[in-house]
């Protein structure tokens, strides 16, 4: 997050704000507690090589059988894996949304994907 030494926060790093609990446990964790054990706040996938992936570009993700294919102008340029498409549909079920845009980094291009709790 942040040090003496570095004092600027992480690009990567994220802030999570929980809502305080207002009535007494009763055994079951509450919506925060699920959404914030079973969904990633970002995870990123690489993409295939292709003159629509550019920089900043937002990505949309569709459904395809059992897992999820990444469009760029309804062309697919990847695929979520099996663990990461549980996942998407296990946080829809929360009211989670994911949000993508495609990243460059030094080893290739990745679509970055972040939580969008509703």
């Amino acid at each position: 997050m942040g040090s003496r030494t570095t004092p600027h926060r992480n690009s990567k790093d994220s802030i999570v704000i929980r809502e305080p609990i207002t009535s007494i446990s009763t055994g079951r964790s509450s919506r925060q507690d699920r959404i914030a054990e079973i969904c990633e706040i970002s995870f990123h996938v690489k993409l295939k090589e292709s003159p629509l992936t550019k920089r900043g570009i937002p990505v949309t993700l569709r459904k395809a059988g059992t897992v999820y294919e990444i469009l760029v102008l309804g062309s697919i340029v990847g695929n979520l894996t099996l663990k990461q498409s549980a996942m998407i549909d296990t946080c829809a079920s929360l009211d989670v949304r994911y949000v993508g845009k495609i990243v460059k980094e030094s080893n290739g291009i990745y679509a970055q994907f972040t939580r969008i709790v509703r």
